[in-house]
């Protein structure tokens, strides 16, 4: 029954349709042709008593793939649904292709976008360049810069743990549907894919609702707190370096806590929090730490420093005060205790405390607090050794555990409650069995595996960074230039030069 068929096409997905000619109601002629125009994907053959040369000629015109006489023999019944099921997979395997091509494109597409964005906000003197197209006229209608700081992003969702690409495009995409009319454009920083930028031609006012209901979008997406700063209403592309500055200026001004937060622009409360960082951490603090450090006051040394950063914390405090004094702390620690180290370990020291002010971004003062401590432990073990009975077994099991998780969160305070040994005896201990100290003994792994992972040559250096455990690509390129000399770009290149030399 031809029309049973045309109902049950409608709640039912078919890849292969075996059909006779007579039938009443809707002949197999009629539904072939039927059954083309609505489901054309759809694989059709005909069995039929029929021998005429027209009805094969008129089933076949109107889309079937084979014909076949009755009485059918079983075999030559199953070659043809065989054949239809090949034919089936390598259609679908194509349009996977087709897709998958798409998709790239896409993904190019929109990363070039985001890089030719970032480059105008990164560098004032190349703004408007002339060759880069908003595809409207921001010269009369005006514009915000609304920037979105995901401020942790070490977990992403499922799905983007090996395609950060993906995961920008699909963030894009969510803050475009979400804000809908308010966005006119948005781009992803491609040196810090945890920025995204939103160009609005809408009044601050109206773009502001459209953030509260963004910022609860992204954390019912992301384990972060998150900043949306929104800048002042501008009205030429000249000023768009200017529009992400005062964001960001904007941004160091909120408090140093975990909630996400909504800001707004404000010239005059800059002005003053600028008058105000340099009492954070005084004269006075300064030398009082300077004391404790000449008396060798290990115990008091860390418990001041710990003091003073936390005192940073709180609602009266600000992201840039917390980022700020722990700069000038540690500015004072790298000079003291340069002085009686080797050259090597001054480069650990510089990089541990990279590594420290880098993590300031995650709004999360008990970590922040930990890693610290890990590094006034390195610095000290640095400058007093003694005899300790080895432990080769154990520091070989940490080196092990580097091995497998070099991506994750690694801390020395996380690794002796692991292992169960003080802080300060793991840090030794790790030294004297590895000659390295331990947080540039993890960078360099998570270098050695970004260099493999570089050779493979079809991931973008964004997730490669991303992968070896480094969420800012900006601060990945730091340790990579300061462990091979070299930018991870210009690694890039000096091995496709090579390939191509061998070839």
């Amino acid at each position: 029954n031809g029309e049973e068929v045309l109902k049950r096409a409608e709640s039912e997905k078919v890849d292969i349709l075996i059909t006779d000619i007579n039938m009443p109601y809707v002949d197999g002629v009629e539904l072939v042709q039927r059954i083309r125009e609505k489901y054309p994907e759809v694989l059709i053959f005909v069995v039929s008593g029929y021998d005429d040369f027209e009805y094969v000629k008129s089933t076949m015109k109107m889309g079937a793939i084979n014909y076949l006489l009755k009485p059918v023999a079983k075999m030559e019944l199953i070659q043809a649904v065989s054949e239809a099921l090949d034919r089936l997979y390598e259609k679908k395997q194509a349009e996977q292709i087709e897709k998958e091509n798409d998709r790239k494109l896409m993904l190019a597409s929109s990363w070039l976008q985001d890089r030719e964005f970032s480059c105008l906000i990164d560098n004032a003197e190349k703004i408007y360049s002339g060759g880069f197209s908003l595809e409207m006229n921001l010269d009369i209608t005006g514009y915000t810069l609304m920037l979105i700081k995901i401020h942790d992003l070490q977990k992403i969702p499922d799905g983007f743990y090996k395609d950060m690409q993906g995961f920008s495009y699909s963030m894009k995409k969510k803050i475009m549907e979400n804000l809908g009319d308010l966005a006119v454009r948005i781009f992803n920083h491609v040196s810090r894919p945890n920025e995204f930028l939103v160009i609005s031609d809408q009044e601050n006012a109206a773009i502001y609702k459209g953030a509260v209901s963004c910022i609860k979008m992204l954390e019912k997406t992301l384990d972060s707190p998150i900043s949306i700063v929104l800048s002042d209403h501008s009205y030429t592309m000249e000023s768009i370096y200017s529009a992400y500055v005062q964001d960001v200026s904007q941004l160091m001004l909120r408090s140093y806590d975990r909630e996400s937060r909504i800001l707004v622009y404000n010239k005059d409360e800059e002005y003053r929090q600028k008058e105000h960082i340099d009492y954070v951490f005084d004269e006075k603090a300064e030398n009082d730490l300077i004391s404790l450090l000449e008396h060798n006051s290990q115990k008091q040394i860390k418990k001041f420093v710990l003091h003073i950063l936390g005192g940073a914390y709180g609602e009266t405090k600000t992201y840039l005060e917390v980022k700020q004094t722990l700069r000038q702390v540690n500015n004072i620690l790298l000079r003291f205790y340069g002085k009686e180290v080797e050259s090597r370990d001054i480069v650990d020291m510089e990089s541990t405390n990279d590594y420290v002010e880098q993590a300031v971004e995650k709004m999360n003062l008990e970590l922040l607090c930990e890693l610290e401590e890990d590094f006034l432990d390195t610095l000290l073990q640095m400058r007093y050794t003694e005899s300790m009975e080895s432990m080769q077994a154990v520091a070989k099991q940490i080196r092990e555990y580097i091995e497998m998780n070099y991506a994750k969160e690694l801390t020395l305070t996380g690794l002796a409650q692991k292992y169960n040994i003080e802080k300060t005896y793991l840090s030794r201990l790790f030294k004297q069995e590895t000659g390295r100290n331990l947080m540039p003994y993890i960078a360099e792994k998570r270098i050695d595996r970004a260099k493999e992972l570089i050779k493979q040559g079809d991931i973008s250096l964004t997730e490669v960074s991303y992968l070896v455990g480094y969420d800012d690509y900006s601060y990945f390129n730091k340790v990579f230039r300061k462990i091979m000399g070299i930018s991870p770009s210009e690694y890039r290149q000096n091995m496709l030069e090579g390939i191509n030399a061998h070839k």
